[in-house]
């Protein structure tokens, strides 16, 4: 950068640089424009030297030669604004509120009541926070996160490691915490980042590839449970369709055949073990009615939605009898023509105690045998809706619940919803010109989508392994942390594109 303290036309060049700037309404942006308009008119004075002209007259003509200042500090003002996305943004918040109110209509227990929807409250904030801020820190610190990164995923490995020998519970406390689901799913934003960052060495971006191919492969197969693929399904679509988002906007140097065939290769590698080691999780997405044991089976509860789904009318929510609801309660409904000794057994307040200690008696002698009956406490005067649902409802099927309350055209309504902020989501991240800023927004998008899609499919009876959360609608501690800050990256994104600069382009300048 030219030093202009000791050029004779330094007022004139600080007059029209102060100028410019004032009518740049992001102020960080101001250094690195003054800094590119000294080194032009610099230039230009140079030239001018050269031609034989004094260095104060050549310095006052270099200015006068760039033009109006307030023009060109407008100009530059309207190609390097932060924007905006008033729409998306209160379809976000709307969509948060509607997660709170529906909570609001649930049935909460009190340790539900503890740790649910209060979640609601700070999500909203870390969402804001992370618009306001955090693509310019992401650019700001982009290494010391990669490094804190990198030691976050060494410090859940070690975990899982340590988590299966018995003297270290603790370990599995914490890895079973948080040391498989959301990491797990963060893997996209980490491999795109880095995938970009080697995108113009052939050797070392192979090297990199097969790297992290073979690393997931030994995770998944050694340190990630069976229960959990459900978020290895979403890490694996979202890397795989981001690293094709990347090849289509050409940012490596192969050919785009070899890409794509490397990247199936990956996508074989990385699938294999969710084919081999856990296909009980395929079938019972598949056709959870054939992997049907007990009521407490994952897929029991898929069967029960689909039932209950068909029974809904389009208006208005179901309706169902006091010995329908005792029947969906018990288990009658669906094991009383398959294995009797699985319906639960009531035992309440209208039986004598000694009514209530055969019926205990009994309930174990079905244990001792291998069933799973269970005991419930309602009667036909006193079960509810609510009694009958899966025991995390309150979570796992709220646009099932929706359908339940206010029949189809309630849950049709709150699909088109998500779908709306869906597609203004990807629309954003489409407008991205930023290369490093739209490949990560794109992966971030694809964690989310896939997360909504898997959830839906949960709602509708196919649930595959655990479920993951309803971004924006549905409580959880880190659930509601994760997916606020994959949403406020997008915004932010998108809201600084034109402002910011790239780690990647190693460059200061900004161009006018």
């Amino acid at each position: 950068m030219c030093n202009l303290e000791k050029k004779p036309a330094e007022n004139s060049v600080s007059r029209f640089l102060n100028e410019v700037t004032d009518q740049i309404a992001w102020k960080p942006l101001h250094p690195s424009i003054r800094r590119e308009l000294e080194e032009h008119i610099e230039d230009l004075a140079d030239e001018l030297k050269n031609e034989g002209i004094e260095s104060e007259k050549a310095f006052q003509q270099a200015v006068r030669q760039m033009g109006d200042p307030i023009i060109i500090g407008t100009e530059l003002n309207a190609v390097h604004q932060i924007r905006r996305t008033p729409v998306l943004t209160v379809l976000s918040l709307l969509l948060l509120l509607a997660g709170f109110v529906l909570a609001g209509f649930m049935n909460w227990t009190p340790e539900q009541n503890s740790g649910g929807y209060l979640y609601y409250l700070p999500g909203t904030a870390l969402l804001l926070l992370t618009v306001w801020k955090g693509y310019p820190f992401f650019i700001r610190h982009w290494k010391s996160l990669s490094l804190g990164i990198g030691i976050l995923y060494l410090f859940f490995l070690v975990l899982n490691c340590l988590s299966r020998f018995d003297h270290f519970f603790w370990a599995w406390k914490i890895s079973r915490l948080a040391g498989t689901f959301f990491p797990v799913l963060f893997l996209p934003v980490l491999f795109s980042f880095l995938f970009y960052r080697f995108r113009k060495s052939r050797k070392r971006t192979i090297q990199i590839r097969l790297l992290l191919a073979a690393a997931w492969g030994i995770f998944s197969i050694f340190f990630l449970p069976g229960y959990r693929w459900s978020a290895a399904a979403i890490a694996l679509l979202s890397l795989v369709l981001t690293i094709g988002f990347m090849i289509q906007k050409h940012l490596f140097s192969e050919k785009k055949w070899k890409l794509w065939s490397f990247a199936a290769v990956i996508t074989i590698l990385l699938a294999s073990p969710a084919f081999f080691l856990h296909p009980y999780y395929l079938k019972a997405f598949t056709a959870p009615q054939t992997q049907v044991r007990d009521r407490w089976d994952d897929t029991y509860n898929s069967v029960l939605i689909q039932e209950l789904l068909g029974r809904t009318p389009f208006a208005g929510g179901l309706s169902l009898s006091p010995e329908e609801l005792m029947d969906y309660r018990t288990g009658a409904w669906y094991f009383a023509s398959r294995e009797p000794r699985n319906i639960s057994i009531a035992i309440n307040d209208s039986h004598t105690p000694q009514e209530k200690e055969a019926l205990r008696q009994k309930w174990h002698e079905l244990n001792r045998q291998g069933f799973s009956p269970g005991i419930v406490h309602e009667t036909e005067e006193t079960v509810t809706l609510w009694d009958i649902l899966p025991q995390h409802y309150h979570n796992n099927y709220i646009i099932a619940v929706v359908i339940f309350l206010f029949g189809w055209i309630g849950g049709f309504l709150l699909l088109a919803a998500i779908a709306l902020f869906y597609l203004l989501l990807f629309r954003c991240i489409l407008k991205i010109r930023g290369n490093l800023a739209s490949c990560t927004a794109f992966a971030c998008g694809q964690i989310l989508l896939w997360q909504t899609i898997l959830y839906i499919l949960g709602n509708f009876g196919f649930q595959y392994c655990a479920f993951p959360n309803l971004p924006l609608l549905s409580e959880g501690r880190i659930s509601m942390v994760f997916n606020m800050v994959l949403v406020g990256f997008i915004l932010s994104a998108y809201r600084y594109d034109l402002v910011t600069t790239e780690p990647a382009e190693c460059t200061s300048t900004v161009s006018l």
